[in-house]
């Protein structure tokens, strides 16, 4: 199925302006209900690939298997590396919450610098568990899309 992918601060992800190109960031933003704001969970061998419904292309590292923290998410196509690949735990205290991490890096997939206005970056961070807010997704089956917490 599809979903939206709600933060602590009820962001959605978002692919930023919608842009099509490899290498596009992907954002939180207010809830609008555009295409770039949902996203799909296909099955790997390995997790997930994350998929956006409008652009067909898949949440990525930026440096690929060189990213370290802080290292932004963006969107490209989808090709099946391990950077591209996305496993979801179980946030501690919260059912209804989720935390998801990278593959190739175990790091998870992170608001940057827990900023709460529209335009903050997802980045990568180390796993915090349950003290990290900037971490913790909450999925919400849309029929099409993907939020945070």
């Amino acid at each position: 199925g599809s979903y939206s992918n709600h933060g602590s601060q009820e962001r959605i992800l978002d692919v930023y302006n919608g842009n099509t190109a490899n290498g596009t960031h992907i954002i939180t933003y207010d809830p609008n209900g555009g295409g770039n704001q949902k996203f799909t969970f296909v099955p790997t061998s390995g997790g997930y690939n994350i998929k956006n419904m409008s652009t067909g292309k898949c949440l990525d590292l930026n440096r690929g298997p060189s990213a370290g923290n802080g290292d932004y998410v963006n969107e490209w196509d989808c090709l099946g590396q391990s950077t591209q690949q996305w496993r979801v735990f179980p946030w501690p205290g919260d059912p209804g919450a989720v935390g998801i991490y990278n593959v190739s890096k175990n790091d998870c997939l992170d608001v940057f610098r827990n900023g709460t206005g529209n335009g903050v970056w997802a980045d990568i961070w180390p796993c915090k568990r349950s003290d990290n807010e900037n971490q913790k997704w909450t999925l919400q089956y849309l029929g099409y899309s993907l939020q945070t917490g």
